[in-house]
């Protein structure tokens, strides 16, 4: 799967498993293995997994391989202590990689496979007291297939690998999202649902100008600039006859 290398990854499983005696594993965290690690078997004298310094308290979690595993790769639990007491705060299938720390946690992401060239990869970021799934890409074939919904696929972008893929994906985000009253081309979608939509796509605009500039493509920047000056003229005559009714939007997209 070398169309899933992670960019920016600060650790990934490339390092050797390890091997944890059960008898050696902190009292608290042998209390919970048990049935959460083996819960259809009898319970092993040895599990594999990690030790990491997941939240950078220089104390370790552990990220422990279940028998849940299958074709999409091993599963595991991710534990931790936490006042005093060893918890689980997470789970997930596939090979992994370490993100620079967010909010001292590191994020995680995740790949996995369906069968066939169908796989996918996921992002999982600790929030409140546990890893949370905060977006899920589909690969058929080994081509990519965006995670759904509108703050999802906005974040999805900005992991890309390079200057040139986060183009792409903006781009595919703006043909996802800009709806027909406002010059986009998807059927599914008519007019803005929320103001969350608009502003997603207005800043996507922005940054897309941003980087068609960075990468010299002024022609693109340009006619995103002004798509960009269209719409603010929208707004300032929002309230008083529109010169610009029954004028088409122009196309911000090559």
């Amino acid at each position: 799967m070398a169309f899933l290398k992670v960019a920016g990854a600060v650790w990934s499983d490339k390092a050797q498993e390890q091997v944890f005696e059960v008898s050696q594993l902190p009292e608290g965290l042998r209390t919970i293995t048990s049935t959460l690690l083996s819960p259809h078997d009898a319970e092993p004298a040895r599990y594999s997994g990690y030790s990491l310094d997941l939240n950078q308290d220089r104390s370790p979690e552990y990220v422990l391989r279940s028998s849940l595993g299958g074709s999409g790769g091993p599963h595991y639990f991710v534990f931790c202590k936490r006042d005093g007491q060893w918890a689980t705060i997470g789970d997930f299938q596939g090979g992994f990689h370490l993100l620079k720390p967010v909010n001292s946690w590191n994020p995680i992401i995740g790949y996995t496979r369906g069968g066939g060239d169908s796989h996918a990869m996921f992002r999982l970021d600790f929030r409140g007291n546990q890893y949370d799934e905060t977006w899920l890409a589909h690969f058929d074939a080994g081509q990519i297939i965006p995670p759904e919904g509108l703050f999802p696929h906005r974040a999805w972008c900005d992991d890309a690998r390079s200057p040139e893929e986060r183009i792409q994906r903006l781009e595919g985000f703006w043909r996802e999202f800009l709806p027909q009253c406002d010059g986009g081309s998807n059927p599914r979608r008519a007019e803005y649902e929320d103001a969350p939509h608009i502003s997603h796509v207005r800043g996507t605009a922005y940054d897309l100008a941003l980087a068609y500039t960075s990468a010299g493509r002024m022609d693109d920047a340009r006619r995103i600039i002004e798509w960009l000056r269209w719409s603010d003229q929208l707004e300032l005559w929002s309230d008083q006859p529109n010169p610009l009714s029954g004028r088409e939007p122009p196309k911000p997209l090559p």
